[in-house]
Formats: C-alpha cells, structure tokens, sequence
C-alpha cells in the first residue's frame, strides 16, 4: 500500500523490475537449450537402441527361435516333431539342395552352422521389416491426429 508521500519507481523509470523481463527471458533460453542437450542426448540413445534391437532385440529372439527350436528338438528326438518346425525344416531343405551342389560329398552335420547363420540372418530381416511396419504404423496414427 502506497501513501501519497512515497517515491514510487516504475519499471520503465528503472525500478527494481526493469530487468525483470530480460532475466526471463535469459530464464527462458537457458531452459531452451537444456530442453535441446536433453533432446540430442535421447536421439543419441535411441540410435543405440535402434541398432541393438534390429541386432539383438526380443523380435530377432523369438524369430531365431521360432525356426531353429522345433527343427533342433525334432531332429534330437522324433517324438518332439511339430509344425511348428515346418520354416525351419523348409530354410535346412533348401541350404541342403544348395550345398549338395556346391560341395557334394559335404557332410550332412555340417549344413547345421550354415542354417543357423541363415536362420539368424532371416531373423534380423524380419525384425527390421516388422519395425519398420510398426513405425509406418505410428506415423500415419500421428499424421491422422494432426
């Protein structure tokens, strides 16, 4: 409460708030640029993310097991075949085909590291296809929002 005797200053006289929208707006640029550092560093982690999901992720997982599990429990035991190994065993016949021309007197125990660097292979390929899928999938939901 002022009384009609005190000497009050006005911001624009250069009074205590003078600077007051300059320290704000100072305020507001430092917050800017940690907002950007934080952004940068979380592009940075999703890269990493990215390239060890498409090397490693649980897709890859399950996509390797789906074809090498059932072939390799079937082959260990005929009481353990199941259609499940039906990919697998198609993937196995067709690097068999392929070997017995290249190299014809190739043992067949030795076409197993061969499928599974092609079953691992096949993996990495459909995780990426399937990510890729479900980030299409994600840009139109958000392009349908907007």
């Amino acid at each position: 409460m002022t009384t009609a005797g005190d000497d009050v200053t006005s911001e624009s006289d250069g009074g205590p708030g003078a600077d007051r929208g300059a320290a704000i707006a100072d305020r507001d640029d430092a917050i800017a640029d940690r907002g950007a550092a934080i952004a940068d560093r979380d592009d940075a982690i999703a890269d990493r993310g990215t390239w060890w999901t498409v090397v490693a992720g649980p897709g890859v997982v399950c996509l390797f097991s789906l074809l090498t599990v059932p072939l390799v429990l079937g082959t260990l035991d005929a009481r353990l075949h199941s259609p499940l190994a039906a990919p697998g065993y198609a993937l196995f016949v067709a690097l068999t085909v392929v070997g017995e021309r290249v190299v014809p007197q190739f043992a067949f125990r030795l076409y197993w590291p061969p499928f599974l660097l092609c079953s691992y292979g096949v993996a990495v390929a459909g995780a990426g296809v399937g990510r890729a899928c479900l980030r299409g999938s994600d840009r139109l939901r958000g392009a349908a929002r907007e």
